[in-house]
Order: C-alpha cells, then sequence, then structure tokens
C-alpha cells in the first residue's frame, strides 16, 4: 500500500499480510504529503506533494524510493490521478485550479495546460474515456472540465452543493458523481446525459497507406506505423480538437499536412510532402523531428525536441526549444516573432 502521509511524506506499507502490516520503505517528501497515485507499470508513486507541488517518486525499489522528478505548480496540491496511457497528470491544485502536466519524461516534467477554477480544487477524478476531470472544488461545489484538449481545458458544466465540496468520485456507468461536502455531507449528482459525449481517440495500429485524403477528428489521432511509406497519402488534415500522435517513424503524402492540434511526438519522425502547416506547435519528448516538405511549411513553435532539421524552406512563428542541434537548410521566414533555442550548447545552423 502506497500511503501519503502528510508531513512525514510517502510511506509504503507491505500488506501482504493483512493481519500484520509492515513499513516496508518510505521518503518523505519536502512538504506534505496529500495524495498520491501510481500507473499501471507501477514503478513511480505521484505524489500530491501541498506546497511543493508534484513529486514523482521511483519505487522500483520499495525499500529504497528515491525521487525522479518533480514539477512546483502555482497552487497547493492536495490531488493527482493520471490518463490511461500515464502521459499526464491532472492535479488539483487548490486555488489555482486544475492542473494538467505531461509526465512522459518523469525527470523534467512539465505544464501542459490548465484551467483556474473559481473555487479551491481539493481533488480529481477522470471520466472512464478520459474526456472530463471532476474537480472537488471546495465552496464552488462540483465543476466538470472537458480535457479532451489538453492544452485547453474547459468548463463543460458545474454544480454548486450547498457544503464544500472536499472529494468526488464516480459510478462505474458514470451516471452519478458522489461528492464529499463538508457539513453538507453526501452529495450524489446526476450527470445522466447533459454532459455530450466528446470527441474519442482514433488509433492506428498498424501503417496506413493509399494515395487519398485523410481527415481525423477525435479527441486525439494515434499512429503507431509509419503513414504513407508505401504509397502515399494524398493529404493529411487533423482538426483543431485533434491531438496527433506520432510513434510510427514518417508520415509521407503527396499534398498538404495540417494539424490543427498539437503534433506529439513518441517516436524520432520525419514528416515528407508537399506543404505542411504544424498550426499548434509540436512536443517532442525528446525526439528527432525533420520536415522535409517541396514547399514552405509553416511550424508554430515545438518543445524538447532532440535533434531538429527542415530540408525546405519554412516559416517560423513562437519558440522552438531543442536538446541538441536546430538545422535549417531551406529559407527561413519569420510570420510572427520567434525565439530559437538549443539547451545544450547554442548550436544552430542556417543553410541555404
Amino acid at each position: 500500500a502506497f500511503v501519503a502521509d502528510q508531513a512525514s511524506g510517502l510511506q509504503i506499507i507491505d500488506v501482504s499480510n493483512v493481519a500484520a502490516p509492515t513499513l516496508a520503505g518510505n521518503l518523505d517528501t519536502s512538504a506534505f504529503a496529500y495524495g498520491v497515485t501510481l500507473p499501471s507499470d507501477g514503478q513511480y508513486a505521484f505524489v500530491a506533494d501541498q506546497a511543493s507541488g508534484l513529486q514523482i517518486i521511483d519505487v522500483s525499489n520499495v525499500a529504497a524510493p528515491t525521487l525522479a522528478g518533480n514539477l512546483d505548480t502555482s497552487g497547493f496540491v492536495y490531488d493527482v490521478t493520471l490518463s490511461s496511457d500515464g502521459q499526464y497528470a491532472f492535479v488539483a491544485d487548490g486555488s489555482s485550479g486544475l492542473q494538467i502536466i505531461d509526465v512522459s519524461n518523469v525527470a523534467a516534467p512539465t505544464l501542459a495546460g490548465n484551467l483556474d477554477t473559481s473555487g479551491s480544487a481539493e481533488r480529481v477524478t477522470l471520466s472512464s474515456d478520459g474526456q472530463y476531470a471532476f474537480v472537488a472544488d471546495e465552496f464552488s461545489g462540483l465543476q466538470i472540465i472537458d480535457v479532451s484538449n489538453v492544452a485547453a481545458p474547459t468548463l463543460a458544466g458545474n454544480l454548486d452543493t450547498s457544503g464544500n465540496a472536499q472529494g468526488v468520485t464516480l459510478s462505474s456507468d458514470g451516471q452519478y458523481a458522489f461528492v464529499a461536502d463538508g457539513g453538507s455531507g453526501l452529495q450524489i449528482i446526476s450527470l445522466g446525459s447533459e454532459i455530450a459525449p466528446g470527441p474519442m481517440p482514433i488509433a492506428f495500429v498498424g501503417t496506413v497507406d493509399g494515395g487519398h485524403a485523410l481527415t481525423a477528428n477525435g479527441s486525439s489521432v494515434t499512429f503507431a506505423g509509419a503513414v504513407g511509406s508505401t504509397t502515399p497519402l494524398a493529404s493529411l488534415t487533423t482538426t483543431a480538437n485533434t491531438t496527433a500522435i506520432i510513434a510510427g517513424g514518417s508520415i509521407e503524402t503527396s499534398g498538404a499536412q495540417t494539424y490543427g492540434s498539437a503534433v506529439n511526438l513518441s517516436a524520432a519522425a520525419e514528416f515528407i510532402g508537399n506543404t505542411g502547416n504544424f498550426t499548434a506547435g509540436v512536443e517532442g519528448a525528446g525526439n528527432d523531428l525533420t520536415i522535409n516538405f517541396t514547399q514552405t511549411s509553416t511550424v508554430d513553435g515545438f518543445t524538447n525536441v532532440n535533434n531538429f532539421t527542415s530540408l525546405g524552406a519554412v516559416e517560423l512563428n513562437g519558440t522552438f526549444s531543442t536538446i541538441g542541434s536546430q538545422t535549417y537548410n531551406g529559407a527561413v521566414t519569420l510570420i510572427g516573432d520567434a525565439t530559437v533555442i538549443d539547451e545544450a550548447s547554442s548550436r544552430f545552423v542556417l543553410d541555404y
């Protein structure tokens, strides 16, 4: 059992003999541990550590847990839950509302998005499809937040309870929210169909080929295999609410590629085609990024890219941050203020 023990941090208890549990290990965090959750692989414990934000603890050796990473949020963290894929931590951050943290790199978690609620976020849980976060928001009751786009969460609904909402859980069918409401006791809230189902995730597990246009409209679209490597697609479009997750190495089209929302890399990736438009930028997660378009492409920033290479003309707007090098082999046009950052050694090459 993994216990958030306030001033004593994280306690790991051996409960193999339930009649006589014993302490297996512990790590005294820097503030007050109020909540803890683990991903499915059980390697890390994510601790809501009040004034010290989110603490990520390596518990692969339960006898000697160690701090793997942390992010000090702007508020006081009281609770944390994880997305089903373990990529994001949803944090109830007191007066700062809901914070969504990218924990794909546990050593360097980053803020992905946030919504400052009207009360004080005390507890958070997710719907079974991961599209909504239900926040016990103390004096503002239950807040229901659409997190289908983690970069821009929005308020979907709310109910101001008669007490101070301090905890929330959902029924197995997702039709009811059970709220611990302070002096008003237990509040059971019917959700029914008032929350319209949001877009659902789309996953292409294998390769995708064929000389026709493909448009993806979901909460996310995952390409686990190469796209267009045998027969390039005519074009590829993801809509404004659809995060593209690239895990298959290459995306090739004969025409345009338009990404209406963020592009997240799960592996080194090369984008090949006539023209490309990355309207919400690219999150590299430490992977190499190559863009290879015959016409001018547009990129609105990227972060956490390892090495970046542009083989054609490119328009830049925003912040471009790499761990390794940035090489621009074609003409570069600034269509807005742009900042290029090489975190390692400030290597920046223009070659055209």
